[in-house]
């Protein structure tokens, strides 16, 4: 897997430090007598209090649970997963204005900025956002597009899948491809954006990735072969280097894009 920093410090933005709102809010923090609100996580006897008030500014989402709806009592707890306290922690943190360290690299980062959108703490997710565009590269973007999928990180998510797709060739060298799940590779497939020097060197990858970068053996998505533009490969390519690859189902594509080619159709589905 692409190595990372495994630490990392995150500051949140001078703008927002110096903000007279942001020292008040800190303020907050610090003043243990306004603890109000026990946070609870999980089954675990692990608890923090917490400032009520301080919660319901941070975050609109925490706001509702304390303050409850129409009808509703107000609560004094907030109960969260087991494993979110170390996020929650450092989102109380970075919201107040203070830097935290990151152990745990990108990965930790991502999942910091996940709750920060579950929660709706804008400022924070930001903040994330920002720190991990900061290192995407072509090397370390198979690790960032496949973390932001389902992250809710949607810069983050555009951004990683555009490098991805215009360096597809590159990307696809990057030490993490080989680890990308099949439906985040077939929708890569499927896109029109994606760029290569060649249809062939497109399957060429899907294949490397299907094999795990091994010659030969059992493999892995024979479905992604249906989503390569067979018909926009040569017709020597066809008749000859891609036969010879010994994939289930390829002749039947091979031989079904060398018709559509002796007809000059390039509609493929």
């Amino acid at each position: 897997a692409h190595s990372f920093q495994h630490v990392l410090e995150l500051n949140m933005a001078r703008a927002y430090t110096e903000n007279f709102f942001c020292k008040q809010v800190q303020s907050l923090k610090n003043e243990e007598r306004l603890n109000d609100v026990a946070v609870l996580f999980g089954s675990s006897d692990q608890k923090q209090m917490v400032s009520g008030f301080l919660l319901c500014i941070l975050s609109p989402v925490w706001r509702a649970k304390l303050c409850g709806e129409i009808g509703e009592d107000p609560r004094q707890n907030l109960k969260l997963e087991e494993e979110d306290r170390m996020e929650f922690l450092q989102l109380l943190a970075l919201g107040c204005g203070e830097m935290v360290r990151i152990v745990g690299g990108l990965e930790a980062l991502v999942k910091l900025g996940m709750m920060a959108d579950r929660y709706q703490v804008e400022t924070v997710q930001d903040a994330v956002e920002k720190a991990v565009l900061s290192q995407l590269t072509v090397e370390s973007c198979a690790s960032i597009v496949s973390m932001s999928r389902e992250s809710g990180l949607e810069r983050l998510k555009c951004a990683s899948r555009a490098l991805a797709l215009s360096e597809f060739d590159t990307f696809a060298l990057s030490a993490d491809f080989l680890e990308l799940g099949e439906d985040l590779l077939g929708s890569l497939l499927d896109d029109d954006a994606l760029r290569s020097e060649s249809e062939e060197r497109v399957f060429e990858i899907v294949v490397r990735w299907m094999r795990r970068g091994g010659a030969a053996g059992a493999v892995r998505g024979a479905g992604l072969l249906r989503k390569i533009r067979f018909p926009f490969m040569a017709a020597a390519y066809l008749e000859n280097d891609a036969k010879e690859l010994d994939l289930p189902g390829l002749d039947a594509l091979s031989t079904e894009a060398l018709a559509l080619k002796r007809m000059d159709c390039l509609l493929w589905w």
